[in-house]
């Protein structure tokens, strides 16, 4: 599969798109905000092919820019499988196409953050998902970042890519989801241990 022409020069968005026989899934990272200003992805031109899932998963991260403590970040994140039909008989029930979206660190690649995770399987299939995120990043400091979908599928597919351009954002209508730089890596469980008179705390 090849990707699509090149739109890079208007481009808010990147689109992976996944093909097994007449299904197809399409997964977008799209609307990277930062301070009032659009974050955009690495040019494509008309010569790149993908054929493998380590190449399209490079090319699904956004241009390295700067975090701090009081940045204004969003983006917005979508998966829509087409066909629900075509994709239900094309994938077996042992078969399954993971997605996440991921903040990392520019030049060490260390995970900082991440937003979604979610496994999409026969049976857990849906159409069509969309949400925004606002990201706190207070407590990140300052560093110099990437935000990238990340896929993982064992379903033996195909890939392309595409650039999303439009006139204006198109922020999905339910609004934010807030979220900590760390998201889903923050820790959501904490008590203090028993160790008077200087009680440490103990997370879990």
């Amino acid at each position: 599969m090849q990707k699509s022409a090149n739109l890079a020069s208007n481009s808010i968005g990147r689109e992976g798109i996944i093909g097994k026989d007449e299904a197809k899934f399409f997964f977008s990272i799209k609307d990277i905000m930062l301070d009032g200003e659009i974050v955009a992805f690495a040019e494509l031109d008309d010569t790149t092919a993908i054929t493998n899932l380590s190449q399209l998963n490079s090319f699904l991260k956004s241009e390295p820019f700067y975090l701090s403590n009081n940045s204004d970040f969003s983006f917005s994140a979508s998966y829509n499988c087409g066909d629900s039909t075509k994709v239900y008989k094309a994938i077996s029930y042992n078969s399954s196409v993971i997605i996440a979206v991921e903040l990392i660190e520019e030049g060490t690649g260390n995970l900082l953050g991440s937003y979604l995770e979610k496994e999409i399987t026969k049976q857990t299939l849906i159409n069509f998902s969309e949400a925004a995120y606002k990201i706190n990043t207070d407590g990140i400091g300052s560093k110099k970042v990437r935000l990238q979908l990340r896929i993982e599928e064992n379903v033996g597919a195909e890939y392309a890519l595409a650039d999303i351009s439009k006139s204006e954002l198109e922020l999905p209508k339910q609004g934010f989801v807030q979220s900590s730089y760390e998201g889903s890596l923050e820790v959501k469980d904490y008590h203090l241990s028993q160790n008077y008179p200087n009680p440490r705390l103990r997370y879990s």
